[in-house]
């Protein structure tokens, strides 16, 4: 009985400290630690305050933070009808330096998952040219090409992709047979 009632005191004090740091400014926003904002915006999106853990993310950035991917942010934010929201945290999200390839295969497929194919690509086309042996990246990109409507770029980046790794996914190989015209 103690663990879960320590339990809801806990809960309640993050609940509490995220409404406070919510309501900070920029500035005072930069005196904080990225990882206690960070908690903040996730506390405050699975709190039912998605709108508030929306904006504190974008001020967090604004104040410098490097922030982990807001997933639970947008997810809220998106289960609140707030999609055009949603997608814009995302879309706004900054990968932490140095770059690497998993963070930004991360973001871009919770993009894709909100259906985001052109904001995904934004996200892929530099990161692929940073890491050209990618194979994930090349086969991610031609998914959003193929579904944004862009056959040729599509066919290009999954044969970079086969040609990189040939252990590619069944629905490579058929969707590189019917842009060739097999």
């Amino acid at each position: 009985m103690s663990d879960s009632i320590e339990d809801l005191f806990d809960a309640n004090r993050i609940d509490t400290m995220a409404k406070r740091v919510a309501k900070l400014s920029v500035e005072e926003l930069a005196d904080l630690p990225s990882a206690a904002v960070d908690l903040c915006v996730d506390a405050l999106s699975q709190c039912g305050r998605a709108m508030q853990a929306g904006r504190l993310f974008e001020r967090a950035q604004d104040a410098g933070h490097t922030l982990a991917l807001p997933l639970a942010c947008a997810q809220a934010l998106f289960e609140a009808g707030n999609t055009k929201r949603a997608k814009g945290v995302l879309r706004n999200w900054r990968a932490p330096e140095p770059l690497r390839p998993p963070p930004l295969v991360a973001q871009a497929q919770a993009l894709m998952r909100f259906g985001e194919w052109s904001a995904a690509l934004q996200v892929l086309r530099p990161a692929a040219a940073t890491f050209p042996d990618n194979a994930l990246l090349a086969r991610l990109i031609g998914q959003c090409a193929l579904w944004d409507g862009h056959r040729k770029a599509a066919q290009e980046a999954l044969e970079q992709a086969a040609a990189l790794d040939p252990a590619q996914p069944a629905w490579v190989w058929r969707a590189l047979a019917a842009l060739n015209g097999r």
